[in-house]
């Protein structure tokens, strides 16, 4: 693919191969997600969908091959990509708007932060509101049922403001009922907010 198409794509995964000890994981990956879209990988347990995800969180680098975001190298980690993972990345010792404040604090400057906290706490609680965690921002992980806590972590992801959301296997911990809810939920925020869940 040209760098011009490359650069039209939001993600872009290209010739893409991975390798641990001389397993090969992954086997000329190519693909690529255009802004807003909702894109699913499927496939059975140790096939390489974490590994994956991985690659395009910037946590590894592929053997060989380019993953690409809006045209740049993904290189490492960063807030233009959030994840929520199949067990919730909360910390037990904050309370639910702590937990989704957290990203903000910890990547703006000390003075903005102190400027710009009332507009991010606001930003923070219609979040909450949006995942019906408005009346919950003050308990803390353990008080929250199992799709509770999977919502808050959505909403910590969400307020990074990021290019692409990756999920991996994010209600998989849960029961069957409370996974078609947050199925539910998860596809009225990604209409309601324009945003690119992979």
């Amino acid at each position: 693919m040209t760098e011009n198409k490359a650069a039209d794509k939001l993600l872009h995964v290209e010739d893409v191969y991975k390798e641990y000890d001389q397993k090969l994981v992954l086997d000329d990956i190519d693909f690529s997600v255009r802004e807003g879209e909702f894109c699913c990988v499927v496939g059975p347990s140790g096939c390489g969908k974490s590994t994956l995800l991985r690659l395009i969180l910037g946590q590894e680098k592929p053997t060989s091959g380019r993953v690409l975001i809006e045209g740049k190298e993904a290189g490492l980690p960063s807030p233009d990509r959030g994840i929520v993972y199949q067990r919730y990345s909360l910390f037990a010792h904050l309370s639910v708007i702590e937990n989704v404040l957290l990203g903000k604090r910890l990547t703006l400057p000390y003075f903005e932060w102190r400027r710009k906290r009332a507009e991010v706490m606001e930003e923070a609680v219609k979040l909450l509101g949006r995942v019906r965690l408005e009346k919950d921002l003050h308990k803390y992980p353990h008080q929250l049922s199992g799709g509770m806590q999977q919502r808050v972590a959505i909403a910590q992801a969400l307020i990074m403001r990021p290019k692409v959301i990756l999920m991996d296997e994010p209600f998989g911990a849960l029961d069957p009922g409370t996974r078609e809810g947050m199925q539910a939920h998860m596809l009225e925020t990604w209409e309601a907010l324009g945003m690119t869940i992979f």
